[in-house]
């Protein structure tokens, strides 16, 4: 491993499941990519785009994990009426 300059970061890539001699899994490792920023540039690991995705996911997940609850509470209403 070589040392990183001034300007590079390492990024998370990914994750590796590696296996063990007798075919099980083992722990993941990780593995990095080095970027390069320019003067002034903030590191981000996600784009703008990436960044809207993960955002627009856990908005519909919120809302379905609220459809859930409401769901539950109304299902615990009848069980107890």
């Amino acid at each position: 491993m070589r040392a990183l300059k001034e300007n590079e970061r390492l990024v998370e890539a990914g994750l590796i499941g590696l296996r063990g001699p007798d075919g099980k899994f083992m722990k993941g490792e990780q593995f990095y990519k080095i970027i390069t920023i320019g003067p002034g540039e903030e590191c981000e690991a996600l784009s703008k785009g990436e960044k809207a995705v993960c955002d627009a996911i856990v908005h519909d997940a919120v809302e379905l994990f609220g459809q859930y609850v409401r769901a539950a509470k109304k299902l615990d209403r009848r069980a107890t009426a």
